[in-house]
């Protein structure tokens, strides 16, 4: 498991423990001042995190950055952003050559504390930087990276104005899977571990979830071709960004 952690100087850092909370270890932060975040992308293929990277003192340092996972080593700038721009990891591509996230974009529609933006790509080694998603179709966050990548590389899930896309890596193959024909908007999707299925929340029409107010929410699933939506989980409380690992 990725998690934030504190580093002893009481900067943030990542922590990474067993799936049963056991063996807690805390990535090893350089000298000065730069936090590094990586709760999102690991590469099994290579043992690398990539992560957000901030300082409290010195803006210049804000972009994503890639360390060895078992020691923090080897660290490396792969983006710079702007102190404006909020900047969220969102994988690795399966062969661990590509980290894809989410910058939010000056000018995009943003609702309440969520941003809009477009989903990049960028090469392990800081070059190929290219945008992902058209900027007509503005990516939501909602407290997650803005979308996720299939487990075989092939399509990133996202949702945009409460409706579900998929889109190619390359930024090919744009394709609207889900619209609720109850006015319902879908948030934080995930694909099942076999690519066959998305999970994701749906949200009350007409709601606006922030830090501070969030509705009562149910947890759906559809397949992949946007059909058969099927509740989880309808409670009342919200619920966002799902994971769906293999057994």
């Amino acid at each position: 498991m990725l998690m934030a952690a504190s580093a002893p100087d009481g900067r943030i850092t990542t922590g990474i423990a067993d799936p049963d909370g056991s063996h807690l270890r805390r990535i090893p932060l350089p000298s000065g001042t730069l936090n590094l975040g990586c709760s999102q992308a690991l590469s099994l293929r290579t043992g690398r995190l990539a992560c957000e990277g901030w300082s409290d003192t010195k803006p210049s340092l804000r972009g994503i950055y890639m360390v060895r996972a078992s020691d923090g080593g080897d660290l490396a700038r792969l983006t710079s952003s702007s102190e404006m721009q909020d900047t969220r990891v969102m994988d690795f591509s399966p062969d661990g050559s590509q980290v894809f996230f989410f910058r939010s974009v000056e000018g995009s529609p943003s609702i309440g504390d969520q941003l809009g933006g477009s989903l990049f790509a960028v090469n392990v080694d800081g070059k190929g930087l290219h945008q992902v998603t058209p900027p007509d179709t503005p990516v939501e966050i909602v407290g997650n990276a803005g979308g996720r990548l299939s487990r075989d590389g092939r399509w990133i899930v996202f949702t945009s104005s409460g409706v579900i896309w998929k889109i190619r890596p390359d930024g090919s193959g744009q394709t609207r899977v889900f619209r609720d024909p109850q006015g319902r908007l879908a948030i934080t999707p995930t694909w099942s571990p076999d690519g066959r299925y998305i999970l994701f929340g749906l949200d009350p029409p007409g709601s606006l979830a922030t830090i501070d107010v969030a509705p009562a929410n149910g947890l759906y699933i559809i397949r992949a071709n946007g059909t058969d939506l099927t509740p989880l989980i309808v409670s009342d409380d919200w619920k966002r960004n799902p994971d769906w690992v293999a057994p």
